[in-house]
């Protein structure tokens, strides 16, 4: 039986030091992180906003009914997502007061824990935008292309 600490044990403790490091590094760390998300959700809710508005005008159902679905299956992802990212908002946005030893739980928390758990949730999401996506580009072409043959032809 032997004692002491071993190579293994002080390379291990040097990653978690340097891991709670750059967890309370405000610049790279978990507030960081953190605004990186809000913005994600920020910038898909303007993408999906307009498309709210092109299902409302009705004036292709097809496309349209396809658009609610994709948006009904990212609408869960986004409301777990905001329901994590909630509770980090009065410690990690831009407004607290900033400083490497402010709000040590919080980005702790975030770092370890709730940042996997919105990562997860962001490459759902990243997964039906590119259904999404794929679909408006069908439809982009049917509009510009097959619409004005369809409708002079008519």
């Amino acid at each position: 039986m032997s004692f002491g600490w071993s190579v293994g044990d002080i390379a291990t403790a040097i990653s978690l030091i340097a891991k709670l490091a750059q967890a309370l590094d405000d610049a790279e760390g978990a507030a960081a992180e953190y605004r990186e998300a809000v913005v994600f959700l920020v910038h898909l809710k303007r993408t999906l906003e307009p498309l709210r508005t092109f299902t409302a005008l009705g004036a292709y159902p097809a496309y349209g009914d396809e658009i609610k679905e994709y948006v009904e299956c990212i609408q869960g992802p986004i409301n777990k997502c905001l329901a994590v990212a909630g509770k980090f908002d009065k410690g990690l946005n831009g407004q607290s007061k900033q400083g490497r030893h402010r709000n040590v739980g919080a980005k702790l928390q975030w770092r370890f824990q709730a940042s996997k758990k919105v990562e997860k949730l962001r490459k759902e999401i990243d997964g039906h935008m590119r259904g999404l996506d794929s679909l408006l580009n069908r439809l982009a072409l049917y509009v510009t292309y097959f619409w004005p043959v369809l409708k002079y032809n008519a």
